[in-house]
């Protein structure tokens, strides 16, 4: 179940109609072939993504009927949302992936790009200048190219549009790296999570606030990670075994939550801290 977060939906309230919406410039020109019905589902899970390409490239990408990708919006370099695919339909654009006991997450779900090169591989070092090189961040042990203000902003227009006309719960405004576990890193630990949140939009943990039901465990076991973790909605097994799955969920919840650790793939205090507060927060027993 999940917990109505009434500081949540304030923040949305506070965001919409007292800061004021950013004048988002959309673009309809576009249109993918890459969709199928949604069978009467509704969404209820909002993915963003990383495009690892340029504007041109990530869209002619997803209207190419033979790449069998798409997402529903795109927002490109200098802010404009591009709209690929209408909301009423699935967009191709999560592939195999999980979220809290659901599989088929295109179908239940409404996916935005963003245009972003992801992190930096050795090959791409060609393709950017030093200065380009020199604003990427480091974390989760690599180089990450930044969003800029732009983007931002039309994400934040967009997704609270999103939120709006399903309901979307935070817990359910993740990453694709949240989704497909050790296959997908996108939108990458350099996304300002905690600055969407702080306009209304996902989840973030309340370090301030005291625990009410979670009790955060003097010695960390596999089996209290996993089960938060599953909780949450990861796809964490509950076998009880510190295998490559657990360490893959684990890496998922630092890039989303705890970009900055020293610690990657390893569950320390701070992740301990940061799920329990998330679970107390968001997710009913």
């Amino acid at each position: 179940m999940v917990r109505l977060n009434m500081k949540y939906f304030a923040k949305l309230f506070i965001s919409f109609f007292l800061i004021g919406v950013h004048s988002a410039v959309y673009d309809f020109s576009y249109s993918s072939p890459n969709f199928r019905d949604r069978k009467g589902i509704n969404p209820r899970i909002l993915v963003l993504h990383y495009t690892t390409s340029c504007n041109d490239n990530a869209v002619n990408w997803m209207c190419d009927k033979k790449s069998q990708a798409s997402a529903h919006y795109l927002v490109g370099n200098a802010g404009t949302i591009f709209r690929l695919v209408d909301e009423k339909y699935s967009a191709f654009h999560a592939g195999v992936s999980y979220w809290n006991g659901i599989k088929n997450i295109n179908d239940h779900s409404i996916g935005i790009e963003i245009t972003n090169f992801g992190y930096t591989r050795d090959e791409s070092f060609k393709y950017f200048s030093e200065k380009e090189i020199e604003k990427c961040a480091y974390a989760c042990e690599k180089k990450w190219h930044p969003y800029n203000a732009c983007q931002i902003d039309s994400i934040i227009s967009v997704c609270k549009e999103i939120i709006f006309r399903y309901d979307i719960k935070p817990h359910n405004i993740v990453g694709h790296s949240d989704v497909a576990l050790g296959r997908k890193f996108d939108p990458g630990p350099v996304f300002p999570w905690k600055m969407i949140h702080d306009h209304g939009i996902g989840a973030w943990p309340d370090m301030e606030t005291s625990l009410n039901k979670v009790e955060i465990p003097s010695s960390i076991s596999v089996s209290w990670v996993q089960n938060y973790l599953h909780k949450y909605g990861y796809d964490c097994p509950l076998n009880g075994k510190a295998d490559s799955k657990t360490g893959d969920a684990i890496k998922a919840f630092q890039m989303h939550f705890d970009p900055y650790t020293k610690n990657f793939g390893i569950p320390d205090e701070m992740f301990c801290e940061k799920l329990a507060r998330l679970i107390d927060q968001y997710i009913v027993e």
